[in-house]
């Protein structure tokens, strides 16, 4: 049964190394069935939709409504007796996302231009992949 689990392990990571490493690999040939293959195993994911400033608080604010302080208070105390570290982080997350105040988009002047709101730290993926990014794929 281990030897399976290496096998795929190895299988999807030779298809993320072989996209952006291509003169490493073998081949250097990756098919739609690679990709298929490396986004179901979580090794690749699609491109991100874009979610406008407004439409994200609204999302934040509807996923945090769900959501009580005793929940994420017993998922970090169970990620401490089990030593599972992904329940640890729901902590700081739940109580980051509660201190965001409502507010509309302050974009400033940065490095980011207006992707980026400097009072909650939203940025925005481009509604489209760049050149780069399609190449990639």
């Amino acid at each position: 049964m281990r030897l399976n689990c290496e096998k795929k392990l190895d299988k999807g990571l030779d298809i993320l190394f072989n996209i952006y490493c291509p003169k490493n690999s073998e081949n250097g040939s990756i098919t739609q069935e690679d990709i298929d293959y490396a986004k179901e195993n979580g090794y690749m994911f699609d491109y991100p939709t874009y979610e406008s400033h407004d439409n994200t608080l609204k999302k934040t604010n509807d996923v945090l409504s769900k959501i009580s302080v005793v929940e994420v208070a017993n998922a970090f105390l169970y990620s401490l007796s089990t030593r599972k570290l992904e329940y640890r982080s729901a902590l700081g997350s739940f109580f980051f996302a509660k201190a965001i105040p409502k507010h509309k988009i302050d974009i400033g002047y940065g490095h980011c231009g207006d992707n980026h709101c400097y009072i909650c730290g939203w940025y925005a993926w481009a509604k489209q992949p760049n050149q780069y990014e399609k190449n990639m794929v």
